[in-house]
C-alpha cells in the first residue's frame, strides 16, 4: 500500500496515491461512529447534569430553611411579617420542580422526546434567569459568594447538560 509520504520520497506525485489508500467509510462504520459519539456526548450532558441537578439541590435546601426561619421575615411588611418566609417556601418548591424535570432529563437522556426537552428548558433558563438577571437590574444576588458559585455550577451544569442531551426533532 503507498503513503502519501513513500510516494514523495520515491520520487512520485504527492498527490497520487492508490485506490487502497482512498479507503470509503461504509455505511455500518458510519452509524457506529455516530453512535459512538451520540453516547460520548450523551455522557458528558449526564455529568454536566449531574453537577447542575445536585448544586441545584444544595440551593434548593438553603431556600426551603428561609421558610422557616424568623430572620428571613420582614418584619415592617404591613400584609405580615412571614410573608417573605411564603415565598421562600414558593421559591423552593419551583426549585425542586425544576431539579426534577432535569432529573427525568438525566434519566432519558437523548431518548426523550423533544417536547419534552424543549418544556423542560424552558423551566430551567427561566429558572436560572431568576438567579442571574436581579442582580443587574437591582444589584440583588446571593448573600454569600459560595451561593454565586453553587448558582454558577447549576446554571452550567444544567443548562449545557441539557443542550447535549437535547434529542432529534421528529
Amino acid at each position: 500500500m503507498t503513503t502519501m509520504a513513500a510516494s514523495s520520497i520515491d520520487g512520485g506525485n504527492f498527490y497520487k496515491r492508490s485506490m487502497e489508500d482512498m479507503r470509503v467509510v461504509s455505511e455500518e462504520e458510519r452509524k457506529h461512529m455516530e453512535r459512538n459519539m451520540q453516547s460520548s456526548k450523551n455522557l458528558v450532558g449526564l455529568i454536566l447534569l449531574t453537577f447542575g441537578v445536585v448544586s441545584g439541590f444544595v440551593s434548593f435546601w438553603y431556600t426551603l430553611e428561609f421558610t422557616w426561619t424568623p430572620e428571613f421575615q420582614a418584619t415592617n411588611l404591613e400584609i405580615g411579617p412571614t410573608h417573605s418566609n411564603y415565598h421562600a417556601f414558593r421559591e423552593a418548591l419551583l426549585a425542586l420542580a425544576v431539579n426534577l424535570l432535569l432529573i427525568r432529563a438525566g434519566v432519558l437522556g437523548s431518548a426523550m422526546k423533544y417536547e419534552y426537552w424543549a418544556t423542560t428548558t424552558f423551566m430551567a433558563v427561566f429558572y436560572y434567569s431568576g438567579w442571574w438577571l436581579a442582580w443587574p437590574i437591582w444589584g440583588y444576588h446571593a448573600p454569600y459568594v459560595s451561593a454565586d458559585i453553587n448558582h454558577v455550577i447549576a446554571t452550567i451544569g444544567g443548562l449545557s447538560g441539557l443542550i447535549l442531551l437535547k434529542p432529534v426533532r421528529n
